[in-house]
């Protein structure tokens, strides 16, 4: 339900309801002259191998052939020290031909684990690799639902993963992870990652290990540094001393063989610079470290003094920089380009597909280690996060909110970073109202941003207030993820410090969410409990507004046992309450399109269709546009029940274009079994509508709304039963 901007407060029962009674009433009109077909699949979004790719054959053949003629699924870890060439080895494996054929181009998942600094992040990217929608439910349940659709083999490579298996004292949790996702049949899981692999009492390697990745052999070595420089093929001599002296690592070789063309400097220069330079670094000090240094020391980069920073600022952001917005995160820089380009050159940076700047994790800790962010530049960074969400944030329901809204989600990496090292360097107010903030426009972000504001607002002199919204927000957030006890023990603390401090209207509030909670549950009795001390607390203040709103929570506890004698009064009652309030009309119309949604219930479609359509009328009038292509849907349905499917089909349509503008997940798949309803009934259609339920169920799991997925089900079952024509 929504006020006139269309903000949302809770689920109204109807959304379900209808969805329900769509599904239901079809079932038996889907199984007639209806035939199969194939869906079109996604391509893989695993990237290239590595063009300089030399003297790994037999460890490729090896890798490959262990995953696809074993019996069982494969866990495998390929380990090494930094810029030996494990993600390269991986890449290389997941093109053998033989591990394409065996699990298929689009069954391969490539996730970018060096970006998982807490155990949410590294969800949020195996469910990003899978090409999982980003969405409030509970992620890794997503991924677990998505992973067990089917009994085809698939494989997933966790590339990097000691970023997220050293995340201090946050082990346990990401052995779940690997434990969940080894319980999933038929999934093979290869790691990349330096250190041991993990060990765990719930999740066992398999058996032999492999060999620590060794350096390349020196014939390889040679031949990667001539194909980069190719100059100094001339001078083979020189080459293979200077390979020799970083120790055959792959990553060094490439970062000294660039500086050498670049700088246009012969093999026996080169080397001659090599053996006289000036290092600040330990004398054990690894190759890697030190073809970095040589690098950044070198004459070419030094033509480009800003690109230290520039390297600087990306090193701290764990997601990349995204490209566009260099000059607002670096204001001190002018001139972005010739220095990025300059780092690309030197293979210090490199860009990704979605237009964002990386660097190799080796790369990334020598710069933590050796070039610490000079605090000036740390502090434009938070600063240009805040203020890109606080522009953002007061315009809800608008196009520019929307797609605010989504860069912020595909950011969201680098805002719990940004955000989390805020809060523990910037120890006030100010920096939990921002993590605050940053949740309400960012409702499906990771808690943990949450967590370190709570522990914060906690320490904080008067800082109650803060802990109350703190939690209050996590409480909201496991809600959403259908995590309904984490929420509970969340939002009874939220009321706790609330009253603790007097303020009992947020108390009030907090029990509205539980009411919410316990309506799920079905606990009806609680949820009028948790309702009634919430309104009494809005009556002693006259917040005509939330008792509107207990009114419509009422209403909305009938609705879903059916009581349509109890329902359609209380929903009235609402309507007129809302009505008397400036900001209630929005609110007033979803109440109407319940009222017209229990008309549809009790078939009194007449009735039923100018209601919803009023209803539909005046929450565009006041721009409240997904509550309206909600109505979209119950008009829909309306239309199905009706036996009206050519009809039902272009309602369902607008209703998905609708969504899909609104980038609104649920309700894209929700119109999506609706459009393909409407076909599987009108003669010649069925492929279609088979193709699109299929579709639409591919979405609900990976929303994770399992009742929307045994519907869909229901229908295709009924499909299968169907005799051929």
């Amino acid at each position: 339900m929504s006020n006139a901007k269309g903000k949302v407060c809770t689920v109204s029962s109807s959304e379900f309801v209808t969805d329900v009674v769509n599904v239901t009433d079809g079932v038996d009109e889907i199984a007639k002259g209806v035939q199969k077909v194939a869906i079109s699949k996604p391509t893989s979004t695993i990237p290239a191998v590595p063009a300089n790719f030399f003297g790994r054959d037999d460890e490729v053949k090896d890798i490959a052939e262990r995953l696809v003629t074993d019996d069982a699924p494969i866990y495998l870890g390929i380990l090494g020290d930094g810029g030996i060439g494990k993600t390269s080895l991986a890449l290389a494996v997941a093109a053998h031909v033989d591990v394409v054929q065996h699990f298929g181009v689009e069954r391969r998942h490539w996730a970018r684990c060096v970006e998982a600094t807490s155990p949410g992040l590294l969800i949020e990217i195996i469910a990003r690799s899978l090409g999982l929608e980003k969405v409030s439910k509970d992620r890794f349940q997503s991924v677990i639902n998505f992973l067990e659709q089917d009994d085809q083999p698939r494989l997933l490579f966790l590339d990097n993963f000691e970023t997220a298996w050293d995340v201090e004292d946050r082990q346990s949790e990401v052995e779940d992870v690997l434990e969940k996702l080894a319980a999933v049949p038929n999934l093979a899981i290869v790691v990349t990652m330096r250190g041991e692999l993990p060990e765990s009492e719930r999740f066992e390697w398999s058996q032999p290990e492999l060999e620590p990745l060794a350096t390349l052999p020196e014939d390889a070595a040679s031949l990667l540094y001539t194909k980069i420089h190719t100059e100094a093929a001339k001078d083979r001599e020189s080459v293979d001393e200077i390979v020799a002296e970083l120790d055959h690592s792959p990553l060094a070789i490439t970062i000294v063989a660039k500086v050498g063309g670049l700088c246009e400097e012969s093999p026996s220069d080169l080397l001659e610079r090599w053996k006289e330079r000036d290092t600040s670094l330990e004398d054990e000090a690894d190759s890697v470290d030190s073809a970095i240094e040589f690098a950044i020391g070198s004459k070419y980069l030094e033509e480009h003094p800003d690109s230290l920073k520039i390297l600087s600022v990306v090193a701290a952001l764990p997601g990349g920089a995204p490209a566009a917005w260099l000059l607002g995160l670096i204001p001190s820089v002018e001139n972005t380009s010739d220095a990025r380009d300059a780092l690309f050159r030197s293979s210090l940076l490199y860009p990704t597909p979605d237009m964002k700047l990386h660097v190799l994790p080796p790369v990334r800790e020598y710069i933590e280690n050796h070039l610490p962010l000079e605090p000036e530049l740390w502090e434009a960074i938070p600063a240009f996060y805040k203020d890109f969400v606080e522009a953002n944030l007061d315009r809800p329901g608008t196009a520019e909110y929307v797609s605010s809204r989504a860069i912020i989600l595909d950011e969201q990496i680098n805002l719990e970073s940004v955000y989390t090292r805020s809060l523990q360097e910037d120890k006030t107010r100010a920096s939990v109202l921002a993590a605050l903030r940053l949740c309400e426009m960012a409702t499906y972000t990771s808690p943990d941003v949450l967590m370190v504001a709570a522990e914060l607002a906690r320490e904080l002199e008067n800082g109650r207030n803060l802990l109350a919204q703190v939690l209050e927000a996590l409480g909201y957030f496991e809600y959403a993820r259908c995590r309904y006890e984490d929420s509970l023990t969340y939002l009874d603390e939220a009321v706790t410090e609330h009253e603790a401090v007097g303020k009992h209207s947020g108390a009030a509030k907090s029990l509205l969410c539980i009411a919410d909670i316990y309506r799920v549950q079905g606990k009806e009795a609680e949820a009028q409990k948790a309702i009634g001390r919430a309104r009494d607390v809005f009556e002693q203040e006259g917040d005509r507004l939330q008792i509107a709103r207990c009114t419509w929570r009422l209403a909305e506890i009938d609705f879903a046992h059916c009581k349509w004698d109890k329902a359609r009064p209380a929903y009235e009652r609402a309507r007129e309450e809302f009505n008397e309030l400036p900001g209630g009309k929005g609110e007033a119309a979803v109440c109407l399109q319940c009222i017209g949604d229990i008309d549809m219930m009790e078939e009194n479609y007449d009735k039923a269709r100018p209601i919803l359509e009023e209803a539909r009328k005046e929450l565009l009038e006041l721009g409240a546009a997904m509550e309206a292509a909600a109505c979209l849907r119950s008009l829909g349905t309306l239309n199905l029940k009706q036996d009206k499917c050519a009809e039902a089909r272009e309602v369902f349509e607008q209703a998905f274009d609708e969504y899909r503008t609104l980038e609104h997940p649920s309700g894209i798949a929700r119109s999506l079994v609706g459009m393909g309803e409407a076909c599987l009934r009108l003669p010649g259609r069925g492929e279609e509508g088979l193709y699109e339920v299929m579709e639409a169920k591919k979405m609900f799991v990976g929303l994770g709304i399992s009742s929307m997925v045994s519907w869909c089900d229901k229908m295709l079952n009924a499909v299968q039963r169907a005799p051929a024509d």
